[in-house]
């Protein structure tokens, strides 16, 4: 059963005891928790284990353990949040962070399958927007619409992180970068409606992109491709040192590529995951030149 575009994985979390992920779809919102110790019982254990420790072992976690839950909620998702006969959908992002229902769920093994059982009785806070986002399993679309005009939507996770990057992008286009470089531009911040002072995410203007460096394994690129991509990239960075900006969060996922097959920097926020850039250099120019290097390696780069 297919999910529509507009689920999204807003949160999932990963420890040594199991996980816990939050979605939205249809403005409705369903946390599951797993813990790793209750699929040990319920029959058929080892089937059930070994696609747990195969996940959480594996390459990116994250992703696949969103995509195994997820597949365990569908029909209750299907149920509970069904869309109209016509198919069609479509929710504010007021409705995406004060959903109309929350329904929370344990996740068992019943017969060698991941099952969710609903936990009675149970409530959670509406509109907590923090956590990690994970892509979902069904490619969701960050548009928004507001007096005709689309724009890209961007929510506020960590308000540390979160004030820091639109410090940045303010600074983007008060220095006339946004207009001269790849890089995003700010166009608004949105608030909730009954609370004004309390901002819930920002506008960008949409960048049309097609995927990012991730989307596609390195070895799928021309060497044409990689020559023009890191000699754009070195370009945006070189002009951002020029201005005191340090290009935040460095990693192949921050960098879209558009129609036209340019590629643009994003991330300004404080690094998330720290794979490009040692956690002593996050924040300065020798972690920024640090991170290029890398982003080099990755693309297999070929001068």
């Amino acid at each position: 059963m297919p999910l529509s575009p507009s689920y999204h994985v807003r949160s999932l979390r990963i420890t040594e005891c199991g996980a816990e992920i939050t979605l939205v779809h249809n403005s409705k919102q369903f946390i599951a928790s797993l813990a790793g110790a209750d699929l040990e019982i319920g029959g058929n254990e080892q089937k059930l284990k070994e696609e747990y420790l195969a996940i959480t072992t594996g390459a990116e976690k994250e992703r696949n353990m969103a995509r195994w839950i997820v597949e365990a909620l569908e029909d209750e998702i299907a149920r509970l949040a069904p869309f109209s006969s016509c198919g069609k959908a479509s929710f504010s992002v007021q409705s995406y962070y004060r959903p109309e229902a929350v329904f929370v769920y344990k996740l068992v093994n019943k017969d060698g399958y991941l099952t969710p059982m609903p936990v009675p009785g149970d409530t959670v806070k509406n509109g907590d927007c923090l956590g990690s986002i994970v892509p979902s399993r069904v490619p969701s679309s960050d548009k928004v619409k507001l007096d005709g005009n689309e724009y890209s939507f961007k929510h506020a996770r960590d308000s540390h992180c979160f004030d820091h990057e639109l410090s940045i992008l303010r600074k983007l286009v008060s220095l006339g970068l946004s207009k001269r470089l790849r890089v995003p531009t700010l166009c608004g911040v949105v608030s909730y409606s009954d609370e004004q002072d309390v901002i819930c995410g920002i506008l960008l203007e949409p960048i049309g992109s097609k995927g990012w460096l991730g989307t596609t394994e390195s070895g799928g690129f021309s060497n044409e491709q990689r020559v023009k991509w890191m000699a754009q990239i070195e370009e945006v960075v070189k002009q951002l040192h020029a201005h005191d900006i340090i290009w935040g969060d460095v990693r192949p996922e921050n960098v879209l590529i558009d129609k036209a097959d340019d590629a643009w920097v994003t991330g300004f926020g404080p690094s998330e995951s720290p794979r490009f850039v040692d956690r002593g250099m996050i924040g300065t120019v020798e972690g920024g030149m640090q991170g290029l290097a890398k982003m080099r390696d990755y693309l297999g780069y070929l001068p």
